[in-house]
């Protein structure tokens, strides 16, 4: 090998090491750090955490009748827009300003989450060879699970943003919100 093919491999291995730790230095940071905080104000995230209880509580009445659809419909609504859960949570938890209590929100809002996951049997149990009273036993416990579970969730939030949002919660009521 010439003197400029070596020079030409040296460089490109000392480039490749170089690119490869700080790769390795940038996979230690966590990803929560490098997230931008959430814009809006902490009520504005806590809105749909306190519909998404109300509609948790909806659910352990629906459980019990044993109609499955009528609870995917109000699963979806949970997860989906304008309630979408696990983004109000992860937003809530991220917009407390101690990074302690946010720590201590996150933890909780991955149960809150799963939880609300298990509701629906079928993505826990994916053989069908439970009796449907089993079933939805199991889906009315995780629904009040879910539900104490986001109860706590608020508790860790200020309380005056938790007013802010019943406040207006109760507002909305009379517009059919």
């Amino acid at each position: 090998m010439s003197e400029a093919e070596a020079s030409e491999v040296q460089r490109r291995l000392i480039l490749g090491i170089g690119l490869a730790v700080v790769a390795g230095g940038f996979a230690l940071i966590p990803t929560d750090k490098l997230q931008p905080p959430p814009s809006k104000p902490l009520f504005f995230y806590l809105v749909p955490l306190l519909r998404v209880r109300a509609l948790l509580q909806e659910a352990q009445s629906i459980i019990p009748v044993g109609d499955y659809e009528q609870l995917r419909v109000l699963l979806s609504r949970i997860e989906g827009s304008p309630n979408n859960v696990q983004e109000n949570l992860r937003n809530a938890a991220a917009s407390l300003p101690s990074s302690k209590d946010a720590e201590a929100a996150e933890y909780v809002a991955r149960d809150v989450y799963e939880y609300i996951k298990n509701i629906d049997y079928q993505t826990y149990y994916d053989t069908p060879n439970k009796s449907s009273k089993e079933l939805f036993d199991f889906s009315q416990k995780s629904a009040a699970a879910a539900d104490g579970k986001l109860k706590e969730f608020l508790s860790l939030m200020p309380r005056d943003q938790v007013k802010a949002a019943e406040d207006q919660i109760a507002a909305a009521a009379p517009a059919g919100i």
